[in-house]
Parts: C-alpha cells; structure tokens; sequence
C-alpha cells in the first residue's frame, strides 16, 4: 500500500469510527446501557472490515498488508524483556498525563467486566496494532523513509483514543510499538507488546489495591491523622515536596536507563530477525519515489480526530 493510501485509510477508519460512536450510543439501548462494550463491540469490526477492504483494493496478501510474519522463538522472549525496561518510562508518562487531564479509565461504564478483559487484554492489542502498526505504518514505511513512519503512526494511534490523557501515553508508547514492528518485521510483536501493557496497566493496580484492602481488614488498623499546626505544617509539606521530587527524579533516570537498553535491545533483535541492513534504515520505495507521510486525506483525518479530542475535553 503506497504512503497516500494510508492517508486515506486513517481518515475513512476516522470516520467510520464517528458514525460507529453514534451506532454504539444506539445499541447501548438494547445492551442495558452499557456504551464502553456497545462501542468496543461495534468499532472493532469496523477497523477490520475498513482494513480488509485496503488491503483487496492494493492487492496485496495478510501478510505484505499487514505483517503476519513468524519469528524466533529467541525474539519472542527478547521482545517480553523490551516491554519491561520500557514499562517504567511509559508508566512515568502515563501518571503524569493522569494528573494534569484526569484518569478516563475512571469514567468506564459498569459493563461485565469478563467481557471489557477480553475486549481491553485481546481486541484492542489486536485490531489496534492491525491498523496502526500493520496497515498504515507499513504504507508509510513503504516510501522508504524511517522516522516519518514511525512517529506518524504514533501519533494517530495517540489520536485515536479520542482523549488528551491517552493521546499523550498511548502516542509514547505507539514510537516504541513502531519500533518493534520495524525490528522484527512481524505485527506479531507490536501486539505482544501491546498486550502486556493493556494487562499489566490493569491487573497490577488491582492486585495493589486487593493487597492494600486486605492488609487494612486483617490488621483492623487506620492511619491516626498527624496533628501539625501553622510553621511546622509549612515545613513538613516543603520537606515532602523536596523528597517527592528527589523521588521522582531518581526513578525518572532508572527510567531512561532502563529505555536506553530497551532500545539497545532491538538493535540484537533485528540482527537475530536477520533484519540489522533494514532496521531505522532509508529503503527503496515500492514505486512510488518521492511521497511523503503527508497528504490531504490525513491532514484532514489528523483535523477530524483533534477535534473530537477537543470535543472530550470540553465536555467533561
């Protein structure tokens, strides 16, 4: 698929994704009012069937489309190692993202929560990176260029949430699943990825706060309040301002070292993937010499998503 058609493909899914939005708010009726499943149950399909449809009009086989690709089996546990030195540095991001937009997460409805594990732990890695790191990092890549490709997909798969907090951690963590995918030359991988961090993001704060609500019931024990007034309450909360960031500055740069591995990692990965003369390098492009990431399908797709991005903040 050339560069230009995956413009065009990011702004049909955009809009094929918005008509669904109201298709979800309607099947939520007939669904008992649960809108988060009756969306996830209906945009799903939709990203596949707009995909398909790409993938038929480029004649082109699951496997050139999309990246099906097999891989070692060395790669398959080097890339679960690569999802967690890159875990702290991506979580960093996302805690910061929630204190300045607000958690959306919080905001789920109460649909059976089996069925939001399966549509969060298995549909989203799959479809998610089927279209973002499958069909169109693969058309962009296809102009032979390395860090436009990359970044864009990014930066869609960001805009695609609909919301700045996941805008902001999901874009992050989207360079990171590009590189993955350029690496290994396999999808597989991105959702791999993918997948340990939509399961680790939700069963680790539960596991927590499993662990914290049972200590508080075994134990029968509060906190008592500390009662400080005027002078001394100013000094205690400077002392922990000056100790929170000291913290925070400390795990930042465990953070980026651990991500500098990560990223010394895939280097190995591609050499084992026999992938080292391809990996972040220019390529011959397929045909179409001189395009771009850029074209006017995606300027307007990019327009279209940012709006509805605003829209969400407005109306919270």
């Amino acid at each position: 698929m050339t560069p230009r058609k995956a413009g065009i493909l990011y702004l049909v899914l955009t809009i094929a994704v918005g008509i669904t939005g109201v298709g979800a708010i309607i099947f939520s009726f007939f669904s008992g009012g649960h809108l988060t499943l009756a969306a996830n149950f209906i945009i799903y399909p939709v990203m596949l069937g707009v995909c398909l449809f790409f993938m038929f009009i480029s004649k082109e086989g699951p496997a050139e489309f999309f990246g099906f690709k097999g891989v070692k089996v060395s790669t398959f546990f080097l890339t679960i190692l690569f999802a967690a030195l890159i875990y702290p540095i991506t979580n960093i991001i996302a805690a910061v993202s929630n204190v300045l937009f607000g958690n959306p997460l919080e905001s789920l409805d109460d649909s059976p929560m089996g069925v939001l594990m399966i549509m969060v732990f298995l549909c989203a890695p799959f479809f998610e990176e089927l279209v973002f790191r499958g069909a169109v990092f693969r058309g962009f890549r296809n102009s032979g260029r390395v860090a436009g490709p990359i970044l864009m997909s990014a930066f869609l798969f960001g805009l695609f949430h609909g919301n700045p907090t996941q805008f902001f951690y999901t874009g992050f963590l989207g360079i990171f699943l590009g590189l993955v995918a350029d690496a290994t030359g396999s999808l597989w991988m991105p959702v791999l990825v993918h997948f340990l961090f939509n399961f680790t993001g939700i069963m680790i704060p539960l596991a927590l706060e499993g662990a914290l609500e049972s200590s508080q019931t075994t134990t029968g024990v509060q906190p008592a309040p500390i009662e400080i007034g005027g002078t001394q309450q100013m000094l205690f909360q400077s002392v922990q301002l000056a100790v929170t960031i000291v913290i925070f500055l400390v795990v930042l740069g465990i953070a980026l070292i651990l991500m500098f591995l990560a990223l010394k990692l895939l280097k190995r990965i591609a050499r084992i993937e026999g992938r080292e003369n391809v990996y972040l390098k220019p390529m011959a492009p397929k045909g179409h010499s001189g395009q771009t990431v850029w074209s006017i399908s995606l300027v307007i797709g990019i327009l279209l998503s940012a709006g509805a991005v605003v829209m969400s903040m407005v109306w919270r």
